[in-house]
């Protein structure tokens, strides 16, 4: 349940980057650099007070960082391994 908890705390993060990266910014980038000067302050003051962001993003290293942790001491450290897909024939 705690990497599955981990897993959609970064889903959510990474989702809120692409968003940002493929909507957001190109966006921006068709303005003049005043107002794009602005519009990333402004998004910089809405994210530094909202409380859920900050939630959001702290808890998912928190809640990373735990599972890694449990992980480790269950002695499971072959779940951080990466291994090559095997070769069915």
């Amino acid at each position: 349940m705690l990497l599955g908890a981990a897993a959609l705390a970064m889903g959510l993060m990474a989702g809120l980057f692409f968003a940002f990266d493929v909507s957001v910014m190109p966006g921006l980038a068709k303005a003049d650099d005043r107002t794009y000067a602005t519009a990333m302050q402004n998004f910089n003051s809405v994210i530094d007070s909202s409380g859920l962001f900050g939630l959001v993003f702290v808890g998912t290293l928190a809640v990373t960082a735990w599972v890694v942790f449990r992980a480790f001491r269950k002695g499971q450290r072959a779940m951080g391994q990466w291994r090559p897909p095997q070769q069915t024939s």
